[in-house]
């Protein structure tokens, strides 16, 4: 009987343990927000607006929204890239003086990763 407790113990821990790498089901909320990070930040052609501090300020927030959110749903993977587009955004929603090459690559850098995320994120979408 102790054997079996032990055995039960093992089971409910690895079972934990190797959750972290199923992936996540497909959460449209999550997926609709990041497909607007990913259309706010591509970079205009206009290069006026590459540094348009209004756009810059809303993929800030819209980065800090998933953040949030992906903070709360228990997948540190997913949590970790958005704390790094985080960290993008605002380091450019920081720089008192950014050139417009210094806004284009980094909103080009937010609008890549969110590509590849969005990719990757609407492959969970089951048929």
């Amino acid at each position: 009987m102790r054997h079996l407790g032990i055995l039960l113990f093992v089971i409910s821990i690895t079972s934990c343990s190797f959750g972290q790498f199923i992936p996540s089901g497909f959460d449209n909320v999550e997926f609709d927000r990041l497909a607007e990070l990913n259309v706010i930040s591509k970079p205009s052609s206009d290069k006026q607006e590459w540094c348009n501090k209004e756009k810059i300020e809303r993929i800030l927030v819209q980065s800090e929204v998933l953040s949030v959110y992906s903070r709360y749903t228990l997948n540190s993977n997913i949590a970790e890239i958005y704390k790094e587009i985080t960290d993008l955004a605002d380091e450019m929603s920081q720089k008192e003086t950014p050139s417009a090459m210094y806004c284009k690559l980094k909103r080009q850098s937010i609008h890549d990763i969110t590509e590849k995320a969005l990719e990757v994120f609407g492959g969970r979408i089951k048929a």
